[in-house]
Formats: structure tokens, sequence, C-alpha cells
């Protein structure tokens, strides 16, 4: 499904965690098939850092009922055993920001990196004010915090614009939005 799709460079390395800190037993076994083309696909045209005031600045980035604060902790991955400490914000209202995209994408792929502390955390996504789907991330870890996601804008929203502003709204049910960074990455 897309939005399950990894990036990678030129290999991957994939593991399964077993338990809420990797320390239960368990035998799997897995199948992944690969569908793309030899050519570069996507390609980062810009980064929103939630946590810099430079960057929600040039950004126009505005979240409502917001806290910021700063997380160490590590990613989800057998490689990731490093901490990570970097500033991440969490809002119950609407998000918003314009990213650069390139002018003949096919698409762009938003990837947030963000706390996982909380599950099922879920949101309304729009593009220059048309709703373009629901973001949801039904994954929690209060072990490994740091989880980047992503979500699919379709070109129908994101082709021939050389910038897009994206609207997200969390659910009113649901816990706080987290969002350290937003990449957008242009597809095509």
């Amino acid at each position: 499904m897309v939005g399950d799709a990894v990036s990678f460079g030129s290999s991957l390395d994939f593991n399964i965690e077993h338990g809420p800190a990797d320390n239960e037993p368990a035998d799997y076994s897995s199948t992944a098939y690969w569908y793309g083309t030899a050519g570069k696909s996507l390609s980062e045209t810009d980064m929103v850092d939630a946590s810099s005031d430079e960057s929600r600045e040039s950004h126009g980035y505005t979240a409502d009922g917001e806290t910021r604060g700063t997380l160490t902790s590590t990613l989800e991955g057998r490689g990731d055993t490093a901490p990570v400490t970097r500033g991440v914000t969490a809002a119950t209202g609407e998000v918003s920001f314009t990213v650069e995209v390139a002018r003949d994408n096919e698409g762009v792929r938003l990837l947030r990196l963000g706390d996982q502390n909380a599950a099922y955390q879920r949101a309304t996504v729009l593009v220059n004010g048309k709703r373009v789907g629901e973001w949801l991330q039904p994954l929690g870890n209060a072990h490994s915090r740091w989880l980047e996601d992503g979500f699919e804008l379709p070109a129908s929203a994101t082709a021939g614009k050389s910038s897009v502003t994206v609207t997200i709204r969390p659910a009113t049910d649901g816990p706080a939005w987290s969002a350290a960074t937003y990449r957008a990455l242009s597809r095509g």
C-alpha cells in the first residue's frame, strides 16, 4: 500500500520490534516486494523545523493549542540505539505551514518526525484549503519515542505548484498532534 511505503536509498534493513522495549521472544518471517524504477523518484524540496523560530517564520508555521518542549529518545530499530535530543511540539488545534515543492511534481510525500508516546494520533489534512485525506498514526511507543511517518499529498493538489500550504486538523477526540520536523519530498 502507498501509505506503507518506506523510503530508502540503495538498500533496506528491516527489523521487527518484539514487545514495548524489544524484549519479548518471537519467531516471525516476512516477504517484501519492491515496486519501483531504477531512477530517482523522490527528492527533498523543503523541510520545516517546528522547534526553530526562524524555520517557523519562513514557512508561515502556526499551531493552535501548542506546547513546545525537548525530547531525548531513540528511533525504533535495531541500529538506532543512540538517543536523539531535539525540540518537539504537540498541538491540539490546527497546524498550518507552507512548503516548497517541485513544480513538475507528480505528488508529494510529507514526512513527519514526531513523538509517538501517545498512540492513535490522527488528523484531517488539507492542501491549499482542500481536504486531501486523513492522516492516522496508530503506533505508540514509550521506549523508542521518535517516529518518522508519512502522508501522500496527491498530484491533484500539488502538481504545477512551486509551493503548497498544508493544514493539519487533529481529531478532537484524539491525542495532541506531535511534530519536530516536516520534510516535503516531491515525486517525479
